[in-house]
């Protein structure tokens, strides 16, 4: 019951008691008034009769006051009982919770075993599912065990056995054949290195896979061909002394030889080296002589990065300074 309606016939008399005093006061107050305009009235009289109507109001209103602090404060005062009351009832709720709880925990660890069992089983079956779906294996296989040696189930354990196994083939497949594209286009594009690092990665991933294994040996024979390829091209160039495209061909097969090719290519190597030499140390003259100063200078710095260590790269080099001054007078 709210405390509107407890104490609603409290409020109407109070209500009405400064009603009442309000308007006697206010009546006796209108009395004195008049009987200031009437000859030979008593000053004493029409003076208590106004003292006794603003009296009168002033004590209604007093009432009115005083009672409504007393009505509020009763009604806090309820307000806290009823609060009380309640906090006592939560408590009381709370202490036989505390009470389950406290006859809960001294059930002996089989008999929660025996209640939370299927609880358990179905967090087993969620986590070993996650570990699928995340492809960790190991943690997969190991929960499987744990299903099988805690609870006993061999066939739900065989069975999720063979669904690991199953999806791990197909991860594995599927990650497989995606190297073996890469790989294959690494080869096209004589990416040697790359190739090299991701069949070694293979080899780890499935060793006996006869994919990788054939993958390993088209890496070797396509490397040796592309190798072939430039040596052939090389001798090509030397017989017709094309010394730019022999010297970058060379450049290019070096990563590919052996110590032996090596030593077998050094002699012919020398002599297309020096020839280039040669042949740009005469463009070299031929621009000074002919005053193609700017000419003379890019040859020149030729000279200097091509051949550092020779002669007639320091030879150049000390003539440097002047051709720069030469080329940019107008």
């Amino acid at each position: 019951m709210s405390t509107y309606t407890r104490y609603a016939g409290t409020r109407t008399w109070v209500n009405f008691s400064t009603f009442l005093a309000s308007l006697s006061g206010l009546a006796l107050i209108i009395i004195g008034l008049f009987q200031l305009g009437r000859e030979g009235a008593e000053p004493l009289y029409i003076g208590l009769l106004m003292v006794s109507g603003v009296g009168l109001v002033g004590l209604g209103w007093l009432m009115a006051a005083v009672a409504g602090m007393l009505l509020k404060l009763e009604a806090n005062t309820y307000r806290m009982h009823e609060a009380m009351l309640e906090q006592r009832a939560a408590a009381e709720q709370h202490s036989r919770l505390l009470e389950i709880i406290k006859d809960n925990s001294q059930i002996s660890d089989a008999a929660k075993s025996i209640t939370h069992r299927s609880l358990e089983r179905e967090a087993l079956r969620k986590a070993i599912r996650e570990d699928i779906i995340k492809e960790d294996w190991e943690s997969a296989y190991n929960l499987i065990e744990e299903m099988e040696r805690r609870f006993g189930y061999r066939l739900e354990a065989y069975h999720y056995r063979k669904e690991v196994d199953e999806f791990r083939a197909k991860v594995i497949e599927e990650k497989l054949q995606s190297s073996i594209n890469n790989v294959r286009r690494w080869i096209r594009e004589k990416n040697w290195e790359q190739a090299v690092a991701e069949t070694e990665r293979l080899l780890q991933l499935a060793p006996k896979d006869g994919r990788v294994v054939e993958l390993v040996n088209e890496i070797q024979a396509q490397k040796n061909e592309y190798k072939n390829t430039l040596l052939q091209q090389w001798h090509e160039a030397v017989e017709k002394h094309d010394l730019d495209v022999a010297i970058t061909l060379l450049r290019e097969i070096d990563p590919y030889l052996t110590r032996e090719e090596s030593q077998k290519l050094e002699k012919n190597a020398r002599e297309v080296f020096k020839a280039k030499l040669l042949d740009l140390g005469v463009q070299f003259r031929n621009a000074v002589t002919e005053r193609r100063w700017k000419d003379a200078l890019t040859i020149g710095q030729m000279i200097r990065d091509e051949f550092p260590n020779s002669l007639m790269a320091k030879e150049v080099g000390e003539s440097m300074e002047a051709l720069r001054t030469k080329a940019a007078t107008p």
